[in-house]
């Protein structure tokens, strides 16, 4: 053909612009791309140099994440004003979802922590603790709650059973966490206001539900729990017998010259959001303390 030097197979543009003559076929096909000569008998396809250009450019745009669409008017327009709103759109694109998947990865990872946590709370011979986290036996440890921001929901439960999660309170929560674009970083806390006990007594019960949050000041919503010392101990399996723990924990800080500092909580180390395994549940009961002056 007349001057072949300047055109090209299919096979050869496949090879030189590195895209298969699959894909090369399919872009003639929907007319994205289409050579410009055609054997008369063979069929051959043949494209120009300046045809391996705009596949260059195509093959960047797909690799870019641009629809077929958006290359069909890029093409079009050919200038460069279009071009450049075009990729401004999609790296603003790019931008959001490197965003959102960074935001999946953290409280990926936090949650394994929070699962590795627990499979070392279910395993107590591993498990090491600091000046600030004391093992003072049977399970109980007098430790320091650290400061933390929390969101916050607190009201009235009617009819509460403590054996129960409130999953509409639980998942508001998260709810509101991700509207605000913050993301979990600890456990759920429910932390019962009436006094010692009382929630395992009382069919109304009051209650804060706070979930440890990303944020490094206080938001719409949130508030802070931790900043105090307290006993604490490990609650294994179901919530039904939770009362026995409380009292355990109760009549050690009687003994031992302390008295309450503040309201009692329940940390959910490994609740049933995490697993239905109910023998792999953990949870950690967190009573505020003080020593006594006598």
């Amino acid at each position: 053909m007349t001057n072949a030097a300047h055109f090209y197979s299919i096979g050869e543009a496949a090879s030189i612009c590195d895209i298969s003559v699959k894909t090369l076929r399919y872009y003639d096909e929907i007319k994205l791309v289409c050579p410009i000569q055609r054997g008369e008998s063979s069929g051959y396809r043949y494209y120009r140099e300046d045809q391996l250009l705009t596949l260059f450019l195509v093959k960047r745009l797909r690799h870019l994440g641009f629809s077929i669409e958006d290359i069909r008017s890029i093409l079009k327009e050919d200038n460069l004003e279009t071009l450049e709103g075009h990729v401004l759109r999609r790296l603003r694109e790019i931008s959001g979802k490197i965003g959102e998947l960074q935001n999946q990865y953290t409280e990926g990872k936090l949650f394994l922590e929070r699962i590795r946590v627990g499979h070392d709370a279910l395993q107590p011979q591993r498990m090491v603790y600091d000046e600030e986290h004391q093992m003072l036996g049977d399970n109980i440890h007098l430790e320091f709650i650290p400061e933390r921001i929390v969101m916050l929901n607190e009201g009235t439960s009617q009819d509460y059973n403590n054996s129960d999660i409130n999953v509409k309170r639980w998942f508001s929560l998260y709810q509101e966490i991700e509207k605000q674009g913050m993301t979990p970083s600890g456990p759920m806390i429910v932390t019962y206001l009436d006094g010692p006990l009382l929630q395992f007594t009382n069919a109304t019960c009051n209650l804060r539900y706070s979930l440890p949050v990303d944020a490094t000041q206080d938001q719409k919503g949130t508030g802070r729990f931790g900043g105090f010392w307290a006993v604490t101990s490990l609650h294994y399996g179901s919530a039904t017998n939770m009362i026995d723990t409380h009292v355990r924990i109760l009549k050690w800080i009687n003994k031992n010259g302390y008295h309450l500092a503040g309201d009692i909580s329940e940390e959910y180390l490994v609740s049933p959001l995490d697993t239905q395994n109910v023998e792999q549940q953990v949870t950690k009961v967190i009573i505020p303390i003080e020593k006594s002056l006598q």
